[in-house]
């Protein structure tokens, strides 16, 4: 049976609300933002799962609230690709809207806008769910994302959100008995990495190097804004 969490920053201590699922759907869960600044994150973690594999999503899921909107992660990414690496999908930056204001800074920018807008939204309780679907494959896929499902849409002074995040996990590798699994960091930097596809980032099919931007906020994520492409080597 499935329960519904509520996890509430308040001084950066959680108080958690346990209540028995009353309806068929699957509950929306909330996660706070263990930093001083308070937001909220939304999931839901799809039927399909082992006790096991929740437990070590939702600690990936609690990285991704910590981390996602931290400024020096963000910072760490523009030192490394400066205005180079992005690869939008098609009518993504025209979905935007950014080109038609004054304001716009340029496609490169547009992760920043777009982790601007959900970290607003984050503040006041209306974070896009992130569903987190299983698959099984007994191959080097890790996670797929469907590509340009959330839309962060200008109107000058305002903002919207349209759409919700898409993240399949394969359990494959989520198996702590594989050799090849992975962390609950790592697992949060494959999350990110689905969510950067879901708002609509690319990277050339099987290239996961440096050369994308994408790629290298992954990795500033999983090294919390202090990633160095010589980490790699």
């Amino acid at each position: 049976m499935h329960r519904c969490e509520r996890f509430q920053c308040r001084n950066n201590h959680f108080e958690r609300i346990d209540k028995q699922r009353i309806s068929p759907f699957i509950p929306t869960r909330i996660l706070g933002s263990q930093s001083s600044q308070e937001f909220e994150i939304s999931y839901k973690i799809h039927d399909g799962f082992t006790i096991d594999e929740e437990i070590m999503i939702e600690n990936a899921l609690q990285i991704v609230a910590n981390r996602l909107f931290k400024v020096e992660v963000l910072q760490n990414m523009y030192r490394i690709c400066g205005t180079a690496g992005y690869f939008l999908a098609p009518g993504l930056w025209k979905r935007s809207n950014l080109s038609k204001h004054s304001a716009n800074h340029g496609k490169e920018f547009l992760l920043r806008y777009q982790l601007m807008c959900l970290k607003t939204k984050g503040k006041i309780g209306q974070f896009p769910t992130i569903h987190i679907y299983p698959i099984y494959q007994k191959n080097e896929v890790m996670a797929r994302g469907i590509s340009a499902c959330v839309s962060c849409i200008s109107h000058q002074s305002t903002f919207t959100i349209e759409g919700e995040f898409q993240v399949k996990l394969n359990r494959y590798h989520l198996n702590s008995s594989n050799e090849t699994s992975l962390d609950a960091v790592e697992w949060a930097g494959i999350i990110v990495h689905e969510m950067l596809h879901n708002l609509g980032h690319n990277h050339d099919d099987h290239d996961y190097t440096d050369r994308w931007q994408m790629n290298i906020f992954k990795e500033c994520f999983i090294h919390n804004g202090k990633y160095s492409p010589l980490n790699n080597i």
